[in-house]
């Protein structure tokens, strides 16, 4: 339970942590189309078209009809997708943020994203009890538009950490031994049950930032206590490839075996390959070179028309 409180929570204090505003709002949101939208694109769509061509038994019977590219972008099968598309709204709404606060003490900024979130939360509680009978409220939790908003602390806090240095603080082992113990307690104790960040279920906000904070302290005090651990530290590097195709091989490794630690053993062990593949010939597609210009090159276009 714990686990599900803190993992979306975490991706999205590590985007905050490499947070950056560059030239101007143009260049950021290019630069996260190139980052986000497009793998978003590409993954909701290549993967399953593939699978469709060379094994549709492994597609569900009731998705052919409507098995068609627009379809797929709207509402992937690959439901883990969602988080590309609501980190890139959560990115152009703390940029916007970002360039409005900018001489703006600590504490208000934090009282502002903590009000927006906490606003956003109320929100969502309320509209998910009319959700079945309004199209536009359907149509604002599918694109995930809630969720940048209560995102807004993770991105705050990180960028707070990063620009203060706090991350880079070591302790003595028995101090990160105390620490990764009462702040596990803490996770423990205040994680909510039956929480869903793609669908905005979420029972109690406030207890889930306490919890997932909590989380990401053990998290962080265990890597800094570790250092490094090279093929952790590969595919988070390429998390996004593995993000982008892991539902494909779940689809394939289900018509074995339905057990979802074969799933993900499966999918690590092929990771090596996968991350090399997807370099190696959709460097464009997978967030690894740019498909639109950006920064200089973007300048140096525009000069030459």
């Amino acid at each position: 339970m714990a686990l599900i409180n803190i993992r979306m929570p975490l991706y999205f204090f590590l985007s905050g942590l490499f947070f950056k505003e560059y030239m101007s709002l143009g260049d950021f949101a290019v630069r996260k189309v190139n980052k986000l939208i497009v793998p978003y694109v590409f993954f909701a769509i290549f993967p399953y078209a593939l699978l469709f061509v060379i094994w549709p038994e492994t597609i569900p019977q009731n998705t052919h009809s409507i098995y068609i590219p627009l379809r797929l972008v709207i509402e992937p099968m690959n439901g883990t997708l969602w988080f590309l598309r609501a980190l890139f709204l959560t990115y152009l709404l703390y940029y916007a943020y970002h360039r409005l606060s900018r001489s703006w003490p600590e504490w208000v900024k934090l009282m502002v994203v903590l009000a927006a979130a906490l606003l956003a939360w109320v929100g969502t509680e309320a509209g998910n009890k009319h959700l079945e009978n309004h199209l536009l409220l359907q149509w604002i939790w599918l694109l995930n538009i809630p969720m940048a908003f209560i995102a807004l602390p993770y991105f705050y806090i990180a960028e707070f950490l990063r620009n203060h240095n706090i991350l880079m603080m070591r302790f003595p082992l028995w101090k990160t031994i105390v620490g990764i113990m009462v702040f596990s307690v803490i996770c423990l104790l205040t994680a909510q049950p039956d929480v869903s960040f793609k669908t905005l279920q979420l029972p109690n906000q406030p207890l889930i930032y306490v919890a997932s904070l909590s989380g990401i302290v053990v998290i962080w005090l265990f890597s800094v206590a570790v250092n490094k651990i090279p093929f952790l530290s590969y595919c988070g590097r390429y998390s996004l490839i593995i993000l982008g195709t892991q539902s494909f091989f779940f689809g394939v490794v289900k018509q074995y075996s339905s057990s979802t630690w074969v799933m993900f053993l499966v999918t690590m062990a092929l990771a090596p390959a996968t991350i090399w593949a997807f370099k190696r010939y959709f460097p464009r597609f997978t967030a690894q070179k740019d498909l639109f210009p950006v920064g200089e090159k973007l300048l140096r276009r525009k000069e030459t028309k």
